[in-house]
């Protein structure tokens, strides 16, 4: 009996230490992807705003990747 409660308590911790690293890595992610996005508005050219207003982020949860972008045409 003893050897099963501790597996048990072992399990447990495990999945609460893979929960608080999953969430970590997503809180890093989304504040690099809001700093990426600081930095691109800073560096684009205004004339109305629409391009500046239109940079954002997204965080890739199952590929722990930040996309950083915009769907205004000539933002190429």
């Amino acid at each position: 009996m003893g050897t099963l409660g501790t597996n048990a308590v072992s399990i447990n911790i495990n999945k609460d230490i893979e929960k608080y690293t999953e969430e970590s890595i997503l809180q890093a992610l989304e504040m690099i992807g809001l700093k990426a996005e600081s930095y691109a508005k800073m560096k684009c050219p205004v004339d109305t705003g629409l391009l500046r207003n239109s940079i954002a982020h997204a965080v890739g949860k199952g590929e722990y990747t930040v996309y950083v972008g915009t769907n205004v045409e000539y933002a190429a």
